[in-house]
């Protein structure tokens, strides 16, 4: 069986760190396989807004489960973690508070920790639009929607977010 051979661009290339980019492949395996558990928008601002609420017999209690959306950067307890390609890919990066001070970014954890300290702007501009989708807050995009974008993006720098 002949098995399709991954032709992705470098870390350096789209202008990311070594460990995000590994994080970002890690994430495109597991949406393709479709490992993650499917949320919804409502059912993801729901479960924000009363998971200490919850019974363990709810449906929407995390527990243990790996859920994917976009609308919501990354929001983990000991139970359960909902996140998106970006907070999935820094959570499998392992990007403690000691790597990023030791990077010079002085512990702040949001995307530029993300970087190359040399980086243009159409790769940022790509990069943006990968984890911010048009509707990222309101729209469900599905694993299969997340896994083309990330696909292309890895593959060409641009990722495309089907309509």
């Amino acid at each position: 069986m002949l098995m399709k051979t991954e032709v992705f661009l470098s870390a350096k290339d789209l202008g990311l760190i070594e460990q995000y980019y590994q994080g970002l492949c890690r994430v495109l395996t597991m949406l393709e396989r479709e490992e993650f558990a499917n949320i919804t928008v409502s059912e993801t601002n729901k479960l924000l807004d009363t998971y200490l609420l919850l019974s363990d017999d709810d449906p929407l209690n995390p527990a243990n489960k790996k859920y994917f959306t976009m609308s919501v950067g990354r929001f983990y307890t000991n139970c359960g973690t909902i996140a998106c390609i970006m907070g999935w890919a820094v959570l499998f990066a392992e990007l403690t508070d000691d790597v990023i001070r030791a990077r010079g970014e002085g512990g702040r954890r949001d995307e530029c920790e993300l970087y190359l300290k040399t980086i243009t702007h159409t790769q940022i501009t790509n990069h943006s639009i990968l984890v911010r989708p048009i509707g990222w807050r309101t729209h469900n995009y599905s694993q299969k929607e997340a896994a083309c974008a990330l696909r292309s993006y890895l593959e060409t720098g641009i990722p495309v977010w089907s309509a």
